[in-house]
């Protein structure tokens, strides 16, 4: 029953942990920011790194391809000196993380064009995709009423408040980062829940003794049987003495068995 006690709470501590995060894990914020600088180049590790190996990646337009073909598609666009930037910070969004994408050319900065999204499972990002702006849509005449519906055909989410424009798009971003961010760890539930296997853990351990008392009370000549016995005893006491012929030179004390 003690190691019963011990497993529960096991459980429970194992579930506190996963429901509140434990320090040192890397956060989905976190991994989205190591994805875009190694995608940049900004670091040493190579970007398959934080990809799952089955993951689903699509580039801007909606184009499916592998994470293989992404190491070609970045590489070649390395070799005509064009790269993928972060511009801004990555946020938590309803699917995962996203941020505002540009492509740079040369020792140019361009101005962030596309937003790249990617949802998280495991602790590796499973499906990756890139949206063109708003803005960018219209740039190049292309109706963002099409695009938004080819995207959902794919399954490709876009953004919060999308069609209202860049702006409008970061500004629901941060509100909902900021909430996510926010969000209360329900510490009393928790609470609650410890302090009941703890009293039921208490419950157990005394329960044991308590019958342990029990079972040394009914072999107690204290019991109803045992005080029965007694009183039998005590009566043929009481009659023998009654009874008993005086020993000659002995006080009658003594006889009776009153040693005084």
């Amino acid at each position: 029953m003690l190691r019963l006690y011990a497993a529960m709470l096991l459980l429970l501590t194992a579930v506190v942990a996963s429901g509140c995060g434990l320090p040192g894990q890397t956060s989905p914020r976190d991994l989205g920011e190591h994805f875009a600088d190694a995608l940049e180049g900004r670091s040493d590790a190579a970007f398959e790194t934080f990809l799952a190996p089955d993951a689903s990646i699509y580039l801007q337009g909606g184009g499916q391809i592998t994470s293989p073909a992404l190491r070609e598609y970045v590489d070649r666009m390395k070799a005509n000196k064009q790269l993928f930037h972060r511009d801004g910070p990555v946020y938590v969004t309803p699917n995962g993380v996203g941020w505002l994408l540009g492509i740079t050319r040369g020792s140019s900065e361009a101005a962030p064009t596309l937003w790249m999204e990617a949802s998280i499972t495991s602790g590796r990002i499973s499906r990756v995709w890139i949206h063109f702006t708003y803005e960018s849509l219209q740039a190049i005449h292309s109706p963002p009423a099409t695009y938004a519906a080819n995207m959902s055909k794919l399954g490709l989410p876009l953004p919060v408040s999308w069609a209202d424009g860049t702006p409008a798009m970061l500004a629901a971003a941060e509100r909902y980062d900021a909430q996510a961010e926010g969000t209360p760890i329900p510490w009393r539930p928790l609470l609650v829940a410890i302090a009941a296997v703890a009293l039921g853990g208490r419950l157990v351990l005394l329960r044991k003794p308590t019958r342990g008392r029990r079972q040394l009370a009914t072999h107690s000549p204290r019991t109803r049987n045992g005080a029965l016995l007694d009183s039998v005893r005590m009566r043929r006491a009481v009659v023998v003495a009654q009874t008993a012929i005086p020993v000659q030179g002995l006080p009658e004390q003594v006889v009776r068995g009153e040693t005084g």
